[in-house]
């Protein structure tokens, strides 16, 4: 379960962004808006896009962590 490996990742590299994902932050390309208080993260380095569910609670966070100063629209 994540919740067991969580502690065990750097986590100035590495953050929850769900309850089912953690991602490194340095592979995240984008944060997008989608709607309705969904978010999710495009990450870096992958051919075919498949966007990484964001927590609303963990946005902002994330966000911050990756130098966006403006709430996507």
């Amino acid at each position: 379960p994540l919740k067991e490996l969580e502690p065990l990742l750097p986590s100035e590299r590495f953050m929850r962004v769900h309850r089912q994902c953690i991602v490194h932050v340095a592979h995240v390309a984008e944060l997008a808006h989608v709607g309705g208080g969904v978010y999710v993260a495009l990450l870096r380095g992958r051919e075919k896009q498949e966007p990484v569910p964001v927590s609303r609670a963990v946005a902002a966070a994330l966000r911050a962590r990756l130098g966006l100063t403006q709430q996507p629209a």
